[in-house]
């Protein structure tokens, strides 16, 4: 099976995820309507590690953005794919 992270995600299919868990207005504004940010998904998160310095992280997230507010939310793209993988063509 090919790496969760790594599978390719539709903007179709993140918006039936987030319908799927619940996450239909955003949580801000009430506004029903996402924009999914197809080139925004390589990003590095900063965490402090035990020995105290600050290391990179490659996180692989979907960014998606309330087109009324502006609310940036980011999914992380495996759970995406796990979820897609157990509720096949909903």
């Amino acid at each position: 099976m090919a790496d969760a992270s790594q599978r390719e995600i539709t903007t179709a299919e993140v918006k039936r995820f987030l319908s799927g868990m619940h996450i239909r207005a955003c949580a801000v504004c009430g506004h029903h309507g996402w924009r999914v940010e197809e080139e925004a998904t390589a990003m590095n998160c900063r965490h402090v590690c035990g020995d105290d310095r600050p290391r990179d992280i490659p996180i692989n997230v979907i960014v998606v953005v309330c087109q009324h507010c502006g609310l940036i939310e980011l999914h992380d793209r495996s759970v995406i794919a796990r979820w897609l993988d157990c509720h096949p063509g909903q």
